[in-house]
């Protein structure tokens, strides 16, 4: 199955994907995973993340479009995504 937006979430230098996601339909259909962002600025809430809780200043649950990471990985102030689920 080819990932949304046709980028394998491999080639991101700081974004963890649960295998088992990539196979899942929903995510070739762009469906919000579940997950955790870090980010480098207190406060700090990246955009295309909606953001479900925040655990610290710098560490938040969120759901995330598998479409969004490509942005998110460009991101300075993001300094990592792990999606472990769907929402």
């Amino acid at each position: 199955m080819i990932p949304a937006g046709g980028q394998d979430p491999g080639a991101y230098r700081k974004a963890r994907v649960r295998a088992w996601l990539l196979g899942d339909e929903r995510w070739a259909h762009d469906h919000p995973a579940t997950g955790v962002v870090e980010v480098s600025q207190p406060g700090y809430r990246p955009p295309g993340v909606e953001v479900r809780a925040a655990l610290t200043d710098t560490l938040l649950t969120a759901a995330v479009r598998p479409s969004a990471l490509a942005a998110l990985d460009r991101d300075p102030l993001v300094v990592s995504v792990e999606l472990t689920g769907w929402q």
